[in-house]
């Protein structure tokens, strides 16, 4: 069972096309949507590239620094009363 897997997954990895419009498999039509969506989907998420100018960012971030301090040094406090002295 697992010679099967790896055997598909290396097909797989080399069947599958890079892109969309590499795709045999999709018509003219279907390209075109995907198109759209991938026009879109850069709209809302900006560059898909990775950058580490972004992480350093993200962990320079005072609201991250103070989020992740107050949650971990916060103690907890139960709320819940016993049933005779909520009476």
């Amino acid at each position: 069972m697992v010679i099967k897997s790896i055997l598909i997954s290396i097909l797989v990895a080399f069947a599958l096309p890079d892109t969309f419009e590499t795709a045999k498999f999709l018509n003219e039509e279907d390209k075109k949507l995907c198109r759209v969506r991938a026009e879109i989907n850069q709209r809302y998420n900006g560059k898909p590239d990775f950058d580490w100018k972004d992480v350093k960012k993200a962990l320079a971030d005072f609201k991250l620094e103070t989020k992740s301090h107050w949650s971990s040094s916060k103690p907890r406090q139960t709320q819940s009363k016993s049933y005779e002295e909520s009476r």
